[in-house]
């Protein structure tokens, strides 16, 4: 093993771990947010909307992240329009493309896991609801 090279590296590894962070608290932020947003619109009884939020999680959750990375910051650069647009001083950026990958990323399995608990705590319930029928305690208001 190398200690030089561990001992010389160790600083720069700081400074990633700071960035890191960064990149994790942010997307986290907004991948809450979004996640929400495409919950609530899997609740949807519209079917159009219904199968987009859905597809969105599908699409998102069904390929790698890296492939995510790529399509956002060499993809969307291949669009001449994008590169005459204000979104390309976002998009020319590598952190801000992660920040976006990271973010959409989130998003799709934090939609996902809001989905599940909704639909775990409407199934309790309204089991609860019809044993309370069966047993002949429902409250009329």
């Amino acid at each position: 093993m190398d200690f030089d090279l561990m001992i010389t590296s160790f600083p720069k590894l700081l400074g990633a771990t700071v960035v890191t962070l960064k990149l994790l608290s942010a997307s986290l932020f907004f991948g809450l947010f979004l996640g929400l947003f495409f919950a609530i619109l899997r609740l949807n009884k519209n079917i159009f909307i219904n199968k987009f939020a859905y597809g969105y999680s599908y699409i998102f959750r069904g390929t790698p992240l890296l492939v995510q990375i790529f399509i956002i910051y060499f993809g969307l650069g291949q669009i001449e329009y994008l590169r005459t647009t204000f979104l390309w001083v976002i998009l020319k950026e590598p952190y801000w493309c992660a920040i976006i990958a990271f973010t959409l990323n989130t998003g799709a399995y934090t939609s996902e896991i809001y989905n599940s608990i909704y639909s775990k705590y409407w199934s309790i319930y309204l089991r609860n609801f019809k044993i309370s029928i069966s047993n002949n305690k429902t409250r009329h208001y």
